[in-house]
């Protein structure tokens, strides 16, 4: 029950994923692993527990209060696999009464997890009534309709649980079975990537010092990485994670990284460093760096972080007239890339927020621009995959800044074990 009890708190929260983090510091490996697991799950899939909610609810109605223990219990039931149905059940109303749940609240979340219980027991068929689950499982079934008809438009946003708006743009620049490919990927658990550092070795001499602690790795996206499976927590119990041996770093994430080719000593401004990942793989790499971000917070994350690795990286915002050779601008995005390891990203998506997004994108572009020495590169960087975020953005910057050129340019879907994002190099001529 403290699990589920738990989770009801983390979703009551505006980061429901960062507060499951924190609270499950309180927990053995196993409780903290289920804790994050169904919070995450939630937050990932709420438009179809909703969508089975309402099937099951009288009138299709479910009180606000209501809404996050439903979804809870579903998401056991449902989504997750190897819990027991009635252990589900029982343990999710139980949390509800801890928690001071009226009666009537208490009894209608026991009577609809039952019923869909049931449901699950009878089963169906038809993409009506088939809930994706992750791959290699199949779907839950249940015996009555829970979906609209796969002709209407909101079908594929609440069978993935993703918005309209997302589901449009993605089926729109890529048809309906790619972007049913990439709400999937979207909706798994990814695993931990790893990179070695190069002051301590590579993959496989990492590989060994983890396997020596206990801690099984698998090859990487690609060569130089490791994949953890399962969750990440206990690899950062070991002495190779507290001596520096390794980071976490989505493979995608190094295509930034790679653009920036400064020699050994050469400065380097990353703007948006925290939590400092590309700043401390340029360190290590030998650049000089200076490392800034506007969320002071989070910034110091990048010193302990390069401390931690034993590198040099100057922490500190650019002096107003400062000129470096290189500039890394990893912008604020939409996270459409990554959506994976961001459960919260997708809910923000919408026109709005586009909008809000592309200003700052844009404002941090002209920054960088005017921290580059003539001659100099800037690196622009996204974990996005949306056109307007990443090749209009740089374009547009193009249009109103000359003597600006363009030399490289990557973008890359999400795939297994990987997220997707975007990077360009601009010389200044």
């Amino acid at each position: 029950m403290e699990t589920r009890r738990a989770a009801l708190e983390c979703l009551s929260t505006v980061s429901p994923s960062r507060a499951a983090a924190e609270a499950g510091q309180a927990f053995d490996a196993q409780d903290r692993a289920f804790l994050v697991a169904m919070v995450e799950m939630v937050v990932r899939r709420r438009r179809t527990l909703d969508a089975v909610g309402s099937a099951f609810a009288s009138g299709g109605r479910i009180a606000p209060p209501l809404m996050n223990p439903m979804r809870l219990g579903l998401c056991q039931l449902l989504l997750l696999e190897g819990i027991p149905g009635y252990a589900a059940i029982h343990e999710t109303v139980e949390a509800v009464r801890a928690r001071g749940g009226r009666s009537g609240h208490i009894r209608f979340v026991n009577g609809l997890l039952r019923s869909v219980e049931r449901s699950l027991e009878t089963g169906g068929s038809g993409p009506r009534r088939e809930l994706p689950r992750a791959p290699g499982h199949s779907p839950a079934r249940l015996d009555r309709d829970v979906l609209p008809d796969p002709a209407d438009p909101e079908f594929m946003g609440r069978a993935y649980s993703y918005p309209d708006d997302l589901v449009a743009a993605w089926t729109g620049r890529f048809g309906p079975d790619q972007a049913r490919d990439l709400m999937d990927l979207g909706n798994r658990t990814p695993p931990t990537t790893l990179r070695p550092n190069p002051r301590h070795g590579d993959e496989a001499s990492l590989a060994e010092a983890l396997a020596d602690e206990g801690i099984k790795t698998a090859p990487g996206p690609r060569p130089g990485l490791l994949d953890l499976p399962g969750r990440p927590r206990p690899a950062f119990e070991t002495k190779a994670f507290r001596n520096g041996l390794f980071s976490v770093q989505d493979a995608a994430a190094l295509d930034a990284v790679g653009l920036v080719e400064a020699a050994d000593g050469e400065p380097v401004l990353d703007l948006c460093a925290a939590p400092g990942g590309k700043a401390c793989a340029l360190a290590e790499r030998g650049a000089a760096v200076v490392a800034d971000d506007p969320d002071d917070e989070r910034l110091a994350l990048v010193g302990s972080g390069a401390e931690r690795l034993g590198v040099a990286v100057e922490v500190r915002p650019p002096e107003e007239a400062e000129l470096f050779p290189w500039v890394l601008a990893d912008v604020p995005c939409s996270n459409s890339g990554v959506l994976d390891r961001r459960p919260e990203a997708r809910w923000r998506f919408g026109d709005k927020a586009r909008e809000s997004l592309l200003a700052i994108q844009d404002d941090v572009l002209d920054r960088a621009a005017s921290h580059t020495a003539p001659g100099g590169c800037m690196v622009y960087s996204t974990c996005a995959i949306e056109h307007a975020e990443n090749s209009e953005r740089v374009r547009a910057f193009m249009i109103r800044n000359e003597g600006w050129a363009l030399e490289a340019e990557t973008e890359r879907l999400p795939g297994p074990g990987h997220g997707g994002g975007y990077a360009a190099r601009l010389r200044l001529e």
